[in-house]
């Protein structure tokens, strides 16, 4: 990577060689060249990323390659968690998400700005974009304070500047001040009473050209007051800035200063936003103002506090409403064919002593963009279960150990002095709450199709800036499930009112559904629900190699040491003379290593900590030669043109795995979810989960027993794959489910259980039409056209409280129970029916209580969790060394996946075999005795029987040298000879 310094601040013009140039034509392919794509960050420094395949790169792989690839710059990890790339330009700003390919947004950025701008057709013509690294809209605070590293800060200090010069960080002159004067202090360096004099910052004023205390203080704090009392030289800001400048110490750290300048800004809860252009209604006040009467243009900042409206002329805030006191919604132009006609986003808030709810209308052609931020932004505190609250601690500055001797004006905004005088200039209506129903009820709606030709183009990348979400599966509304399985909730997200019919017209293809269901309250009473399936298999205890071999079978290892060799040859032209032998040996290595957890690989082999079962069976530099070349297909070998197959390269491996997955007699209850191979490497279907205990890496949809033994298992493949002919009504979760449950006997009853990522209405009727019942958490937007109590109904009725819905045929059962917040439940076999209690922490009481719990709340809670049973198994003695490359980390994690589930096994057969616990392995047990077998594979085995005379001979036994017996296995230990 190349870096080039001295860019302009805003928005610099592209080199030459940026890549968004139509003359480059990349192809997927090895031998690629590569190409620069120039990356301007927000500190006067330009990045030149190398790029093989610019139009298929994504945002998230430019980032990984200026985390990871840069030698001058040398950034931290964590700038792949506090930055993210941005698509920017004089009239638009999207931030992308990590799917995001920038070269299509390039490409089809004028049907952007006619879309969401008033650009003319010259500023159609003339704007360019360029790729920005700025700050993520979705970084928590509390994260960037813990921030040390200098180049970070720099980084972070050059937006926060960029973003107070510019008006976008509206503060008192007074505060302006302050922060001109640290920036001074950094960029000019300690204050020198000879040369940094008030006219230092006046040099440069004339007609045509500005002073230089512009570069300093935004344009509404260089006005001086005084100029017509002919006072502007005394009390000018040019002096006042420099009294500023002079007050701070002469020894302070550079670091400290723009910790300093960052603690400032981190006080305005506008902080880290997203910014949009509206306009509002400007009230009547008059018959002058009837006349001349036009709408207030504004900027509307979005983050994780809040919806902030602001006054870009003045710079001021008019309106500041964190999402505790904020309902919105979205309203599509009542005259679609007239361009003067605006979309329109409600924000519905009460002021403090007003018992009437106001509303605010902001018409902006990006207000579907603000509404999919909300939304998306809410949906993700409302995951974390607990709201943010206002930092209004923050606003006070810590002065222990404060060598930075300026006052702090900053004062915490009080809503009901700030902002009463502001509010004037804007038209709000007021509404009792009827009013605003009838008012919701008149105005007209986005139809269902509508939203979702939305929704559909926001998760293919359509619109960038609507939707933030890391995973576009994600970015629906969901209850908050913990990842042990148990179900519960968070306090609910602040809506409109409840309006049943009102909010969706008349031509919505909603309306079907609703009318394909129809919905009564009543007592669920299915007809069958118990399961017919009882197999009787026999089977016995045996060693633990035989259970890991029918994962890992002999032509697992032959392929294995095949390709590695293979991928060598090609690769060096050396030879690597590897053995099937060989590899089992390097796994049985990784299997030790996973039960030691040394910190680092090499000092299994130093002196001071050596292993002598590890260092004695393969040398350091053979082990790692090996790990980087292990592979199990030829990655030469023709492929279809047309497979989508992003995991082809280790696919025999998959396979492998998988069918003896299949072969495994399942149970009753079974749980599908998802479980993720951690990487932060890069590979082509990379995903981020939030909340996962690994959320980075490949995604896998398991289906397991309720013990946690796993009998399949799906890749996801990425954006826009996954989702089959047959159920492309059920979607992509859908779709999954129905897959994963192929190889489970039908028309038995078994029962399913799922969390909303793949649960609707539609999926239970197709898994019961098969004969397999099904219970899951279910999101509110899939209830089928079923209305149930309302949020604010249920938190009224208390915990505990419940509300149940059985469709007409008795089919199906909705039940919304209220915890902490509001879960919604779907079932085919279980409703609230015999209602047992949970146990709950009473804030008021400060003690534990019992409430009410719906039997299928029960139910889910004790089968749910079988996939996350596997991934704590698995998390006990990871098989897993830092690699960047994917196929290695995919080997090993199946690697882990096997034992763990060959361990599985072991216990099912110990249990029939009626074996004490003392007697049973546990997993640590049954891993070293693996290793050490797999270990020993290279052995000779010992001739039972008299030695003959020609070879007699003294035989000393080795005493062991550390605590692990390498001693044979017996049985087992003979299968490896064959």
């Amino acid at each position: 990577m190349r870096c080039v310094t001295s860019v302009p601040r805003c928005l610099p013009p592209r080199p030459p060689s940026f890549c968004y140039r139509a003359t480059f034509e990349l192809r997927h392919g090895a031998g690629l060249p590569e190409q620069e794509v120039c990356v301007y960050l927000m500190n006067k420094v330009c990045l030149c990323v190398e790029v093989s395949n610019v139009q298929l790169a994504t945002a998230h792989e430019i980032v990984d390659i200026i985390a990871e690839d840069d030698t001058e710059i040398n950034f931290p990890a964590q700038v792949k968690d506090i930055f993210a790339l941005w698509v920017t330009s004089p009239l638009l700003e999207l931030q992308l998400k990590p799917d995001h390919r920038p070269y299509l947004i390039r490409e089809r950025w004028s049907e952007y700005l006619k879309k969401y701008t008033f650009a003319t057709k010259q500023q159609l013509d003339s704007d360019e974009p360029v790729l920005t690294l700025q700050r993520n809209v979705f970084l928590e605070k509390s994260k960037e304070k813990e921030i040390t590293d200098l180049k970070l800060l720099k980084m972070l200090f050059a937006e926060a500047k960029g973003n107070v010069l510019d008006g976008r960080y509206p503060c008192e002159t007074e505060d302006c001040m302050v922060l001109g004067a640290i920036q001074a202090r950094l960029e000019l360096g300690p204050y020198d009473p000879l040369k940094h004099t008030p006219e230092f910052f006046r040099q440069g004023y004339s007609r045509t050209c500005l002073s230089r205390i512009r570069d300093f203080l935004p344009e509404h704090a260089c006005r001086s007051h005084w100029f017509l009392l002919g006072l502007g030289a005394k009390n000018g800001p040019e002096r006042r800035l420099s009294e500023h400048y002079k007050a701070i110490a002469s020894n302070v750290k550079e670091s400290r200063l723009m910790r300093k300048y960052l603690e400032f800004c981190w006080a305005f809860p506008y902080y880290g936003s997203a910014f949009f252009s509206g306009q509002v209604e400007r009230p009547v006040t008059g018959i002058a103002s009837l006349m001349n009467h036009y709408d207030l243009p504004v900027l509307v900042a979005i983050n994780r506090d809040g919806v902030h409206v602001m006054d870009p002329s003045q710079p001021v805030v008019l309106l500041s409403l964190p999402y505790k006191q904020l309902s919105w919604d979205y309203a599509c132009p009542t005259q679609p064919d007239n361009p003067d006609c605006l979309p329109c986003l409600f924000l519905q808030f009460q002021l403090p002593g007003q018992n009437e709810t106001s509303v605010l209308q902001i018409f902006s052609r990006q207000a579907v963009l603000m509404d999919a931020l909300i939304s998306t932004i809410v949906d993700e505190l409302k995951k974390r279960a607990s709201w943010i609250e206002s930092e209004a601690d923050a606003t006070t500055v810590n002065r222990a150990d404060d060598d930075i001797q300026v006052p702090l004006t900053v004062k915490k905004l009080r809503q009901e002095q700030g902002l009463s005088g502001r509010l004037r200039k804007l038209s709000i209506a007021k509404f009792n709450s009827s009013g605003l129903e009838d008012h919701a009820s008149k105005r007209q709606k986005v139809d269902d199709a509508t939203a979702e030709e939305i929704l559909m183009r926001i998760s293919n990348g359509d619109i960038s800036d609507g939707d933030f979400s890391d995973d576009e599966l994600e970015a629906e509304n969901e209850e908050n499930i913990p990842a042990n399985g148990q179900v519960t909730a968070s306090t609910t997200t602040a809506a409109l009112p409840a309006r049943p019919d009102a909010t969706v017209s008349s031509n919505a293809p909603a309306a079907s559904t609703k009318a394909e269901f129809k919905w009564v309250k009543k007592d669920f009473a299915p007809s069958d629900v118990d399961c017919h399936y009882n197999p009787e298999v026999a089977s016995t205890c045996q060693q633990p190699l035989v259970y890991f071999s029918k994962y890992f079978t002999e032509q697992i290892f032959e392929d294995l040491a095949e390709f590695t060799n293979r991928y060598v040859l090609q690769r060096d032209g050396a030879v690597l003379a590897t053995t099937k032998e060989e590899i089992k040996i390097f796994f049985g290595m990784l299997m030790l290593m996973g039960v030691l957890k040394y910190p680092r690989v090499r000092m299994y082999w130093q002196t001071a900590t050596r292993i002598p079962a590890i260092a004695d069976s393969m040398g350091v530099k053979r082990f790692f030669k090996i790990r980087g070349a292990l592979h199990i297909s030829d990655a030469n070998e023709e492929r279809d043109p047309n497979s989508q197959d992003k995991f082809w390269k280790v696919r025999p491996l998959l396979e492998a795995v998988r069918s003896r997955c299949l072969q495994l007699v399942p149970l009753e209850q079974n749980s599908i979810d998802e479980q993720m191979v951690p990487f932060t490497g890069r590979i082509a279907a990379k995903q981020f989960v939030k909340g996962k205990p690994n959320p980075e890496g490949v995604k896998v949809f398991v289906r397991c027993s309720f013990d946690g033994l796993a009998h399949d298992f799906e890749f996801y493949q990425g954006k826009g794959t996954g989702v089959s002919k047959e159920h492309a009504h059920l979607g992509l979760g859908g779709s999954v489910v129905m897959r994963l449950v192929e190889s489970l006997p039908k028309a038995q009853n078994i029962k399913c259980y799922m969390d909303n990522y793949f649960t609707s209405v539609k999926l239970f009727l197709e898994l019961k039409k098969i004969g397999i019942l099904a219970s899951g958490t279910i999101r509110g937007n899939r209830l089928a056209g079923c209305v149930m109590k309302t949020d604010k109904e249920m938190k009224k009725e208390g915990r505990g409280s419940y509300d149940e819905r059985v469709s007409q045929n008795d089919e199906v059962v909705l039940v919304r129970w209220q915890d902490n917040g509001t879960v919604n439940m779907a079932s085919t076999h279980l409703g609230v029916g015999n209602i047992g209690t949970v146990r709950r922490w009473s804030e008021s009481q400060k003690v534990h209580v019992d409430i009410d719990c719906p039997e299928v709340v029960l139910d889910y809670n004790k089968y749910m969790g079988g996939v996350d049973k596997l991934d704590f198994i698995m998390s006990l003695y990871p098989m897993r060394t830092r690699t960047k490359k994917w196929p290695v980390r995919v080997i090993s994690h199946f690697a882990s996946f096997a034992l763990s589930n060959s361990w599985l096994e072991y216990l099912r057969d110990a249990n029939k075999a009626g074996l004490l616990r003392k007697e049973t392995l546990d997993m640590m047990a049954f891993q070293t005795d693996v290793a050490n077998c797999l270990l020993n594979s290279n052995k000779p085995q010992k001739k039972r029987g008299r030695p003959s005379n020609d070879n007699s001979r003294t035989v000393k036994k080795k005493p062991p040298q550390s605590g692990l017996d390498p001693a044979t296995c017996g049985p087992a230990a003979e299968y490896l000879s064959h």
